[in-house]
């Protein structure tokens, strides 16, 4: 009867985090889709990938893979921007012509590389849902 309530607890706890896991995708798509009206970047968010890495309840196919390595690259090239971008402005003596060129190479890097994360949010949104769709976590026609 205890071991019972163990596996129950730990289902339990295994569909909230996948639960957290498909709202931080949706909300992910949904940031892809303000920046790109905007034109404004920022960090997407990644902090329950490792909680739902490690539940057995969910198959981690080929778009939630490469949903996490492609945004995971991005806010990498978009923090290495960022920091660049502060320490040109910070001091007149590192406005040079090739500090100039450099910074609008990073800003390029991240522009050119923000175009391809669409599609692959996409694909893990809808991949991650049919799962929970398919083990009854989510209904059919629900964001």
């Amino acid at each position: 009867m205890f071991g019972y309530l163990l596996n129950l607890n730990k289902k339990r706890s295994d569909k909230k985090k996948l639960l957290s896991f498909y709202g931080e995708v949706y909300k992910n798509w949904e940031s892809y889709h303000v920046m790109h009206q905007r034109g404004y970047y920022q960090s997407f968010v990644l902090t329950e990938w490792e909680k739902a890495q490690v539940n057995s309840l969910i198959t981690l196919e080929e778009p939630l893979l490469t949903y996490h390595s492609i945004l995971d690259e991005f806010n990498r090239k978009l923090a290495d921007f960022v920091e660049y971008e502060k320490w040109y402005v910070a001091d007149m003596n590192n406005k040079t012509k090739d500090n100039a060129e450099i910074l609008h190479s990073k800003k390029n890097d991240v522009i050119t590389y923000f175009k391809k994360i669409g599609p692959v949010v996409t694909a893990a949104r809808d991949s991650l849902r049919a799962q929970l769709q398919r083990m009854r976590m989510i209904l059919p026609g629900v964001r």
